[in-house]
């Protein structure tokens, strides 16, 4: 059985198990806020603004951290979440679906004007294949787990060449067409560790790596700004040729079943 077959069999059937995670002691005397109250203080802080930099991102990770601040805090949030897709509510959310790269990723709300807050969920040795860029910036919030990631930069002074590909926007059947452009030469620029509560920003030009080594699943929170270019960066040697296939995409039904999951095992740690 493959890391997505098996993702999708034990992850999705209900089995996720975390490992504690201690966090600070802190108050309860914000349990009544909602999912609601943080995406309008998000959109508060980017206005409708279609641009995003570092200062931005940085803003934005400071209005969520309050809300994932302790388990209580986090199953409420995620809660919230959940009691707003079954009442019958529009969200606004881009597709959901089990990444190319190996790791769930649960679309919870997209703006208007292009940001996108999701869900992350990495399964046990789950890695990133190669090393790549995006089409936007973004800020990560660790939930639960462990992370770790190697970032580059382009050097000419650098030993090996790379195969170097475009992977352009997802057309309407989830593909994204890949362009052979010129080989890349990388340079590792530095190596860090996300851990509970730790937070990164990541420039959508910066080629990285990430992977979970642990045998835990690792959970993360993650603003994108809006796309910056129609087209990411992909390093390394490719068996497809023009296109990369569409990935599984994750129904609402069980978009709502992970996040209750999830939910779950961080309201067991109250």
């Amino acid at each position: 059985m493959n890391l997505i077959s098996y993702f999708k069999f034990n992850y999705l059937g209900g089995t996720l198990k975390m490992t504690q995670v201690h966090y600070p002691e802190l108050s309860r005397n914000r349990s009544n806020i909602t999912f609601q109250d943080l995406t309008d203080q998000i959109l508060e802080s980017t206005g409708l603004n279609s641009q995003c930099d570092s200062a931005s991102l940085t803003r934005s990770i400071r209005i969520i951290e309050p809300y994932v601040a302790s388990p209580h805090r986090i199953n409420n949030l995620l809660n919230s979440w959940l009691d707003l897709m079954s009442n019958g509510s529009e969200i606004k959310r881009g597709q959901s679906q089990v990444h190319n790269n190996g790791f769930l990723k649960i679309s919870l709300y997209k703006f208007d004007s292009g940001w996108n807050l999701r869900l992350h969920v990495w399964p046990p040795k789950v890695s990133d294949p190669r090393i790549h860029d995006h089409r936007w910036s973004f800020a990560s919030l660790s939930l639960a787990g462990r992370l770790d990631a190697m970032n580059y930069i382009l050097d000419e002074s650098a030993l090996d060449n790379m195969p170097r590909y475009r992977l352009y926007d997802a057309d309407l059947t989830g593909e994204k067409q890949l362009e052979r452009i010129d080989d890349a030469k990388l340079r590792p620029t530095c190596s860090y560790r996300l851990s509970q509560g730790d937070f990164h920003l990541l420039d959508y030009r910066d080629p990285h790596i990430v992977w979970n080594p642990t045998n835990d699943y690792s959970i993360t929170l993650m603003l994108s700004g809006p796309a910056e270019r129609s087209y990411s960066h992909s390093f390394g040697p490719r068996s497809e040729k023009n296109s990369l296939p569409a990935p599984s995409v994750i129904t609402d039904d069980q978009a709502k079943l992970t996040v209750a999951e999830i939910a779950s095992q961080f309201g067991k740690r109250l």
